[in-house]
């Protein structure tokens, strides 16, 4: 697959030992020119006629069929669920040939698999490995692009854990605290995200202008209410790799972003800034995640990464 994920998708592979692949046989590194964009896809790979169910019903003529099995598909289907992104299966039509017609498909979505066949996956026919591929699969990663509609959070009803004055560092810290202590942490797709210590010392540094601080103060309970509510997500800049010698760890920022309604200001587009560990272990491709607040602003000047 190294080669085929080099020169189609100009990416790289990493390769997961055969004995521990657990389901998953290789991790693609998405990038674009020589920057890693932070963004993994987990692979299984399937190959040769043995695995093919070529479908002539005009139902499904659209699609190929991919036999893995229903004791497979039951066994690994949570694995893939766990893994900390998306999992695609890969089917090589011809392995032999380097030019063979490559087909993939989302392992983490249930239309991928067959009402009637429990057997197979199904993989439309024009779903094919190439650079036409790769806009489809920086999707599935889940990154909005900026262009993007916001989400409109509505803060004119909501009740605040407890009062905070942006004057007073006491009364924000003890709404920090509370949030750092309660379950309302959850963002719908991206998982539980921790309030720590760590987002504090940034909030309140020395180095920031006082207003600046104060503003943040403001806006923790709007930052509370679109991680809850599911703001839309963004990937700011690249990620950076670490290696360990046993994971391989990819750490990056991303960022909510929402239109907010305030109760006594203007709305503004409010952005919240969270810190994201993803550690992979080398042997089986088995990963974790992490994700920590870092950060609230407004965004002005079109200024989207200052904080």
């Amino acid at each position: 697959m190294s080669f085929q994920v080099r020169s189609l998708l100009q990416s790289s592979w990493q390769n997961i030992d055969p004995e521990n692949d657990n389901g998953i046989d290789g991790i693609i590194s998405l990038r674009e020119g020589k920057a890693f964009l932070g963004r993994l896809l987990f692979v299984q790979v399937k190959s040769g006629p043995s695995f093919l169910l070529d479908y002539k019903r005009k139902r499904v003529s659209g699609y190929i069929g991919v036999k893995i099995g229903k004791d497979y598909i039951a066994t690994h289907r949570p694995r893939w669920e766990a893994l900390p992104g998306p999992v695609i299966l890969v089917y090589v039509a011809e392995p032999d040939k380097k030019t063979s017609s490559i087909f993939w498909q989302n392992l983490k979505s249930d239309a991928s698999y067959s009402s009637t066949n429990k057997n197979v996956v199904l993989i439309p026919r024009h779903q094919t490995f190439g650079s036409e591929a790769k806009g489809a699969l920086r999707r599935l990663t889940g990154s909005k692009a900026d262009d993007a509609p916001l989400k409109n959070i509505d803060m004119r009803k909501i009740e605040r854990l407890s009062q905070i004055s942006v004057h007073d560092r006491k009364s924000a810290r003890q709404f920090y605290r509370e949030w750092s202590q309660s379950n309302l942490r959850h963002h719908p797709e991206l998982g539980d995200i921790e309030v720590t210590n760590a987002g504090w010392r940034h909030l309140t540094r020395r180095s920031r202008n006082p207003e600046n601080i104060q503003n943040s103060f403001f806006l923790l309970e709007a930052a509370r209410q679109m991680i809850i509510q599911g703001a839309d997500w963004r990937q700011l800049g690249s990620a950076k790799t670490r290696e360990r010698s046993q994971t391989t760890d990819v750490l990056d920022a991303l960022s909510l972003r929402a239109s907010v309604t305030f109760k006594s200001r203007a709305p503004a587009t409010v952005q919240v800034i969270i810190r994201r560990t993803r550690s992979i272990c080398k042997l089986t491709g088995s990963g974790r995640s992490r994700l920590y607040f870092y950060s609230v602003h407004e965004l002005r000047r079109g200024n989207s990464i200052s904080y």
